[in-house]
């Protein structure tokens, strides 16, 4: 099991021209079901408050679940926001 964390904090008082807060919880488990077989399963939640700037907010979807396609240059191919909640599996 894998578990991470994070916290990030912006504010004018810092030096910066934005105020925000951003925390994440991710946790990642792998369960054997058979011979050869793995289900992984992945849960995360984020909680952004004041205005994020739009490089920092939670995205589902997009480059992080698509590996392995070619992408024409740089484009968030998914649903972005201020906060997130999500169970995957694989």
């Amino acid at each position: 099991m894998l578990i991470k964390g994070s916290y990030e904090t912006a504010a004018a008082s810092y030096g910066g021209n934005v105020d925000f807060l951003k925390t994440s919880l991710s946790s990642e488990g792998c369960l054997p079901v058979a011979e050869h077989h793995t289900l992984i399963i992945d849960v995360s939640a984020g909680y952004g408050s004041g205005t994020l700037p739009y490089q920092e907010q939670f995205e589902i979807g997009g480059t992080d679940f698509l590996l392995g396609y070619p992408l024409p240059g740089y484009h968030r191919r998914g649903f972005v926001g201020a906060n997130e909640l999500g169970p995957t599996t694989g």
